[in-house]
């Protein structure tokens, strides 16, 4: 079976002693962006979202990118800009593992939500939840017909 970067997140307790300090979480979101949107028509979809990080109530950063792709699918995120981060590391290790697999399948919007989906709750069982909402949109091929996915 292939590792993932959620697997590699779990340690045991002799583990977690060897670390230096306490775990530590993220108890509210420090660098944060708002505005993603997303809109379906007949084929397809589009996404476009601001580039803002705010810092507190300071607008710090200008050039922050909150959209991402993954074969033909498009993954926005408002909130954290770290968890983003770590949402879009995770996506690179699919994209990875599906490029070593080489089967010409690729994942279509549909199961990059449900892994999303599946993430998004480990991490909050595991009380460390990712700050962020994510906006999934793609389009798949189904009996010759474009379907779009939002």
């Amino acid at each position: 079976m292939y590792e993932t970067l959620a697997s590699r997140a779990r340690c045991t307790a002799s583990e977690a002693h060897a670390t230096d300090g306490p775990r530590s979480h993220t108890r509210q979101p420090i660098v944060t962006g708002t505005s993603i949107i997303a809109v379906k028509y007949k084929d397809g979809v589009i996404m476009a979202g601001d580039t803002l990080g705010s810092y507190g109530g300071l607008a710090r950063f200008t050039n922050v990118e909150r959209i991402t792709k993954i074969g033909s699918t498009l993954v926005g995120a408002d909130g954290d800009y770290s968890d983003f981060q770590y949402i879009k590391k995770f996506l690179d290790e699919m994209e990875t593992e599906e490029k070593c697999i080489d089967d010409g399948i690729s994942y279509s919007a549909n199961e990059i939500a449900h892994r999303l989906t599946s993430l998004l709750y480990y991490k909050r069982s595991e009380m460390n939840p990712l700050w962020n909402n994510l906006v999934i949109a793609g389009v798949s091929e189904v009996d010759g017909n474009t379907v779009p996915f939002l």
